[in-house]
Order: C-alpha cells, then structure tokens, then sequence
C-alpha cells in the first residue's frame, strides 16, 4: 500500500480569513481555492494545508463546535488500502464519492483521532 501525505485539513467559518492569514501573514502559497468552501495552500517546505468550511464535512451541523484538524493521505488504490488497513485491525468508514473520481474514507487512530484517506484520480500518488 503506497500513501503520502496530501495536506493537514483544518475547518474555518471564515475561508476568506483564515486565507488571508496564511497566505498573506504567514506568505503561504494558495495553489487552489473553491467556491464550494476550499482553499489549498502550499507551505514553503512543500507541505499543504487545506481550509474548509465544516459544512462540507459529512455529520457535521451549525452550531457544533469546529471539527479537529485532520490529518489527509492519499493513495492510488482507495479499495485495497482499505482492505489492508481493515485486515491489520483499523476501522474504516464508507467510501464516499464515486469510483473514477476523488472520493475517500475516514479512518480513526486508536486515540479516536480522524484521518481521511482517498484517492484522486487527477492526482496519482
């Protein structure tokens, strides 16, 4: 199984400003942003933050508090990574999004912590 890591994804009410904190504070890169609540920026070590509004976070509702950030790793095969991290005891959710686009699935640590595993046929590991 071959991941890499793709980006720490933090959640913002406030895209625009959380933006321009990072990229206009801090000097970070934006390589792409979304009008669906998504903006990529690009560290100086090569390392990527993505900030998105919680809304496109799947369980999440108005008024919760902001979910945690999330630690995102991308793989080519989504289907046999799952199979192999569930064979070695982890527990994976569903797969979202549908086969032969971006689509992924969240795995928790044994510490309760969530990663998001996917793969983006756009962008092979």
């Amino acid at each position: 199984m071959k991941l890499v890591t793709d980006e720490f994804l933090f959640f913002t009410l406030d895209l625009p400003g959380s933006r321009d904190f990072y990229a206009k504070l801090l000097g970070y890169s934006v390589l792409a942003e979304e009008d669906w609540g998504f903006c990529m920026l690009a560290l100086p070590d090569r390392a990527r933050i993505g900030l998105m509004h919680p809304r496109n976070w799947a369980g999440w509702q108005e008024g919760d508090p902001l979910p945690e950030p999330v630690l995102c790793l991308r793989t080519d095969e989504l289907d046999s990574a799952m199979a192999e991290l569930k064979a070695g005891g982890a527990a994976c959710g569903e797969a979202d999004g549908e086969r032969g686009r971006a689509r992924g699935c969240r795995i928790n640590d044994p510490d309760g912590r969530t990663l998001y595993l996917f793969e983006d046929p756009t962008e092979p590991v």
